[in-house]
């Protein structure tokens, strides 16, 4: 029997078509070598081997699994380490590969007009009259009828005519709107062609068959073969339309599988990364990097304004990274080429079959296309393709296509944005309110600024990254990280501001807070003050007239932590009030009340078992004291008051540091005015025969040394 039917429609595009899984034979040497575990995976008679080319069908199903070697052991790995791998197993379940085999032969069935023809879906054409048949010549072969693609690619097969797009875009040569570079499909795809459009402040030139405006990708939307308008020649005097035999395929489709026809030698397409509806940081990880261009020094620049002229940041670093030998110091001689950042780039990959060439076309805050052309392979043979797309922040559509067949995605990408929360405590634990800092980029660029009234600031950028802080107002001595992390880099200042004269009642550490530090070794152990440290080895030993310089404060940028809160506390030292209370009459004195009050600070405590009172001293500008003691807790009428002098107490081998002692033990000495006169002489005698020294009226070194352990210091 001869039939005739007219195939004239041309099929439509068709998306995320598919091949038949077939399966792959372990050799026995290498099943010898599996290990236990995948061995007995291979050998269970559910489960599969998959090719390589039917593994990329199932990459994403949620029971196949991949193993890759690495000539030592066996692991379970993703699907990209599996195809890039030179040796690995994909292991599925049989009934997995049994159910999409059947779906697929069902698609078969349903779609392709020769399986009507061959299972007797139409009526022969026969002589009705009498035994002679009449049969209608066919119009054409089925190879004739079909419609051809005026554009075919001339390499292409006879099956390629099947699936040709009716939209073949124009062949032009290969170019890249990034001056001096070569945007290049990897793998086994060769780029034929591209065109980008879309916003590239990074290029200095254009080429001018590049497109520049926005691209809109061609909308392929899926279409069932639409064969309605077909007739089916009968015989001569009856005619059957095609529409009540698809209308049967359609029912017979959507109960045993898919829509989508798959033939040998159909072409496939397919979209492996980037995943649909997947987001990206800009960030150099996984398929995402850097884009570079090539520059060509003149004699203006500089490497700050070459790294801002590509990459929009006021960063040199971006020269010198990437450039082996450039630096501050030794910049590029003119008409060097450099190797710049100007941007970012996502790897797209995906793979095709029973094709030489895919078209990528992508839209949103870059947009263009590209051709890639792929290798010739056997028919059915799967081959992969990869391309570097250049990517700003925004979301995007891609779609790739090949002889009326296409698979898209859409993605978005989002900036790297990083925030610091600062927070600056003093000793009690309170903010410090209004503090001023510098936050010092990863290109060395300085911020300046200052806390809220919470003593907080939020800092947050895509350009902010591995940022560190400095509080300009505290020497790098005297603020840490409160939590006892991140590391620091201190810079010493070796100036110093102005030179400061030592007067009667200044400690060093006085001297220091009164100059905005808040340790005294930031001025004692300064490079400015060796001469001063020779002269005075103790610290605690200072004379009036004594010269000090006042150093500028040590600068100390410390690391911060993204995305948390970084909190700093001022770090001070104190001096220490001491007062030791005896009573002249031998009263005990312990436990009664004490209120001491120096400026603006106010101390309320008891006297302890030894007599002394003590505590840390927040107002250094106070350099007299008064002192309350009370008979007990409750009562508020002192019994006695009296003056004190802060910081009054000369060292004990000077006149007066021993006149001010005796006075204190109560061996009158008068005046501290470093004169031995009779009241300073009768006072000294009195204390060496209380305690049994050689009664001289003189303060030598025996009488000095006594006098410091009676007092205390």
């Amino acid at each position: 029997m001869v039939y005739s039917t007219d195939l004239s429609v041309a099929p439509a595009p068709i998306k995320n078509t598919h091949s038949a899984i077939e399966t792959y034979r372990v050799p026995p040497s290498l099943l010898g070598a599996l290990p236990p575990q995948l061995k007995a995976s291979v050998r269970d008679a559910n489960n599969i081997v998959v090719s390589r080319s039917s593994a990329a069908l199932l990459r994403d199903h949620p029971q196949c699994t991949f193993w890759v070697s690495d000539r030592k052991t066996w692991n379970k790995r993703g699907y990209q380490d599996y195809i890039r791998a030179e040796q690995g197993l994909a292991i599925v379940p049989k009934a997995v590969v049994e159910q999409r085999n059947s779906a697929e032969q069902h698609a078969i069935d349903a779609h392709n007009p020769l399986t009507w023809l061959t299972a007797g879906a139409l009526t022969p054409l026969t002589n009705q009259g009498n035994n002679t048949s009449n049969i209608t010549q066919p119009q054409s072969t089925i190879t004739d009828l079909i419609k051809r693609d005026s554009k075919v690619n001339a390499k292409s097969g006879p099956l390629d005519a099947y699936h040709q797009h009716e939209n073949t875009q124009q062949v032009i040569q290969q170019r890249s709107s990034i001056a001096g570079e070569s945007l290049t499909g990897q793998g086994n795809a060769k780029h034929l062609r591209t065109s980008h459009g879309g916003a590239n402040p990074q290029s200095n030139t254009t080429s001018k068959n590049t497109k520049q405006t926005g691209y809109t990708p061609i909308a392929l939307q899926h279409q069932q073969l639409d064969m309605a308008n077909n007739t089916v020649l009968v015989n001569e005097r009856t005619q059957t339309t095609k529409q009540g035999l698809y209308e049967a395929s359609k029912k017979q489709v959507k109960a045993n599988g898919p829509q989508h026809a798959v033939r040998p030698g159909v072409p496939t397409v397919k979209i492996y990364t980037p995943e649909l509806n997947s987001q990206w940081l800009l960030e150099r990880k996984g398929p995402i990097n850097r884009a570079f261009v090539t520059h060509i020094v003149n004699a203006n620049d500089t490497a700050l304004r070459i790294a801002e002229q590509y990459s929009g940041m006021a960063d040199p670093n971006l020269v010198y990274n990437y450039n082996l030998g450039v630096t501050e110091q030794k910049p590029a001689p003119v008409g060097t080429p450099l190797r710049v950042p100007s941007g970012w780039e996502l790897e797209v990959e995906g793979s095709a079959c029973n094709t030489q060439s895919v078209l990528l076309q992508w839209q949103g805050p870059t947009s263009g296309e590209a051709e890639l052309e792929l290798e010739k392979r056997p028919i059915d043979s799967l081959d992969f393709w990869h391309y570097k797309l250049p990517i700003e922040p925004g979301d995007y559509q891609l779609t790739v296509s090949s002889r009326g067949v296409y698979d898209e995605t859409h993605f978005t990408v989002k900036a790297r944005v990083y925030t610091y929360h600062i927070s600056l405590l003093d000793e009690q634990q309170q903010p410090i309110k209004h503090a001023k800092y510098q936050a010092r980029l990863k290109s060395g660029h300085i911020i300046e600024g200052e806390l809220d009234e919470a003593g907080q600031v939020t800092l947050s950028s895509p350009l902010y990254e591995s940022l560190k802080v400095n509080f300009t107002e505290l020497d790098a001595q005297d603020w840490g990280n409160a939590q006892g992390l991140g590391n620091t880099l201190t810079k010493v200042n070796t100036a110093f501001t102005q030179q400061y004269t030592v007067a009667q009642g200044d400690t060093l550490l006085r001297i220091a807070k009164l100059h905005g530090f808040y340790h005294a070794e930031c001025i004692y152990q300064h490079p400015s003050n060796h001469a001063f440290r020779t002269l005075r080895p103790d610290p605690n030993l200072l004379y009036p007239g004594d010269t000090l310089n006042i150093p500028a404060k040590a600068v100390k940028f410390s690391n911060l932590r993204e995305n948390q809160n970084n909190i700093f506390a001022r770090q001070a030292e104190h001096d220490m009030f001491r007062l030791r209370v005896e009573a002249a009459n031998g009263d005990n004195m312990v436990g009664k009340k004490v209120v001491v009050t120096l400026g603006e600070q106010t101390f309320e405590g008891v006297v302890a078992s030894n007599g002394l009172i003590e505590f840390a001293i927040q107002d250094h500008t106070a350099l007299t004291g008064q002192v309350e003691i009370y008979p007990s807790l409750e009562s508020d009428t002192p019994i006695h008051t009296f003056t004190v002098q802060v910081a009054h107490l000369d060292p004990i081998t000077s006149l007066s540091g021993v006149q001010g002692r005796c006075n204190a033990l109560g061996f009158e000495c008068g005046k501290v005015d470093g004169l031995n006169g009779p009241k300073t002489r009768a006072g000294v005698r009195q204390f060496q025969q209380v305690h049994k020294l050689t009664v001289d009226a003189i303060a030598g070194p025996n009488t000095q040394a006594k006098l410091q352990q009676v007092y205390g210091s």
